[in-house]
């Protein structure tokens, strides 16, 4: 998982404390949790039959970006709620005060 994984989780340091927790783990560690969580009645069995002649699914190469891209029109963007002007913002909001004459 990348830094940006974790930040949308909720917070970047979630990578960190995951790091710090996975040096911690031990030997004991792991052989408790598979004592605990790999039991018989849990696990899947497969069988692998091989055939002479397998029919496979043929898979299309990926698209390049270019094309994927090439007929993509965005769509319109929604107009904002209201402009937003810091000098008006300022002014409404700052208290006003004249300077004495000297």
């Amino acid at each position: 998982m990348t830094l940006s994984d974790y930040i949308a989780q909720g917070d970047w340091r979630l990578f960190f404390l995951l790091r710090d927790a996975t040096e911690r783990v031990e030997a004991a560690d792991v052989a408790a949790a598979t004592q605990r969580y790999l039991r018989r009645d849990n696990r899947t069995v497969a069988v692998f039959l091989p055939e002479d002649k397998p029919q496979r699914a043929e898979i299309p190469p990926p698209l390049s970006v270019q094309d994927m891209l090439k007929d993509f029109t965005p769509h319109a963007t929604v107009e904002a709620g209201e402009r937003f002007d810091q000098l008006r913002r300022i002014s409404t909001h700052a208290p006003r005060w004249s300077m004495p004459a000297t």
